[in-house]
């Protein structure tokens, strides 16, 4: 092959399809249907030249220029459009709702596991007053603030500090609970939510009998209806994974397992968020002295209804063409 008899007739199509690459920086689509189809047709002669070349000649320099060059041409001539940051969210938060209300019956059957503790531990303390102290200790500095009615005004610091700590502490726990409960498949998410159900309805009981329980629900809703109902959709990814396992119905356990996992972790994602969301509140707000009752139970009821209409109604029209199969 003479190289430079070579280079001179290839080298107007090399600079041609440069040209066309730069047109196509921001994707193929900015190129007509006439270029597109050029340009694809010099990409395969140029691959060819390319080809050629590292069998025929030994110049380096050369190669790698049409190395880069193809290189440049496959990327901007294949490659997927991005995103945008916008997409992104949105598709986050379709596939969110969109797994709450795949998952609903998971998620249902957590949360009155948790309402079973709240029942049990109601019904033994007023039933047997002797047995309270297996179930809630009135020494305890916590149990005895809760029951003083009175929250202690923190600094700006400690707002900060504690906010901090429960955005890393909140998310951690929901993740490791959740964690156990998919390792378990879905055996320790009911001893979790139960565990967590007695000890929110023994503290709710004594509150209650020191007619104190409208200041223990309006201080925890806050944060709550997000922290909370991030904790009940974490115990459904447990017993998502428990379902997939124990009754994976024509699939193989396998096939089951492997479709529950995608719906699990999509559930532990959003209770970790959601955990997150709450701590703002739990940190500067739910236990603030300075903030009307009335506002909190407001807040707290806005923020149950904001996750209620997210959760059942997001983007429900695209649920009929993308359903999972459970």
């Amino acid at each position: 092959m003479n190289e430079v008899e070579f280079v001179a007739q290839r080298e107007p199509e090399w600079q041609r399809l440069s040209k066309l690459c730069d047109r196509a920086e921001n994707g193929a689509r900015q190129l007509s249907v006439p270029e597109l189809l050029e340009a694809f047709r010099i990409y395969r002669r140029v691959s060819a030249d390319l080809a050629r070349v590292r069998t025929s000649t030994g110049n380096l320099e050369l190669i790698q220029f049409l190395n880069a060059l193809v290189g440049r041409a496959y990327s901007s001539l294949y490659r997927r459009k991005r995103q945008r940051a916008k997409q992104v969210v949105e598709e986050a938060l379709y596939a969110a709702a969109a797994t709450v209300r795949r998952r609903w019956r998971a998620i249902f059957l957590s949360t009155v596991t948790f309402f079973v503790g709240v029942f049990f531990a109601t019904s033994v303390i007023s039933m047997r007053p002797d047995l309270e102290s297996q179930l809630i200790d009135r020494n305890d500095p916590n149990v005895r603030g809760w029951l003083s009615g009175e929250f202690d005004q923190r600094s700006s610091d400690e707002a900060v500090l504690m906010h901090a700590f429960y955005a890393s502490n909140n998310p951690r726990v929901a993740r490791y609970a959740a964690a156990l409960s998919v390792a378990t498949f879905g055996v320790l998410t009911v001893n979790i939510m139960i565990q967590n159900g007695i000890a929110i309805g023994s503290l709710g009981t004594v509150m209650a009998q020191e007619g104190k329980l409208d200041h223990l629900l309006v201080s925890v809703m806050p944060h709550g209806a997000s922290e909370l109902t991030g904790a009940f959709i974490a115990g459904g990814a447990g017993l998502v994974m428990g379902g997939a396992l124990i009754a994976p119905g024509r699939r193989r356990r396998g096939d089951a397992l492997r479709i529950a996992g995608k719906d699990a972790f999509v559930l532990i994602v959003l209770s970790m968020t959601m955990m997150l969301i709450a701590a703002p509140f739990e940190g500067y707000f739910s236990f603030n002295p300075s903030v009307p009752d009335p506002l909190k139970a407001i807040v707290a009821l806005l923020m149950l209804a904001g996750w209620i209409a997210f959760f059942s109604t997001y983007r429900r029209d695209r649920d009929a063409t993308e359903a999972e199969p459970t």
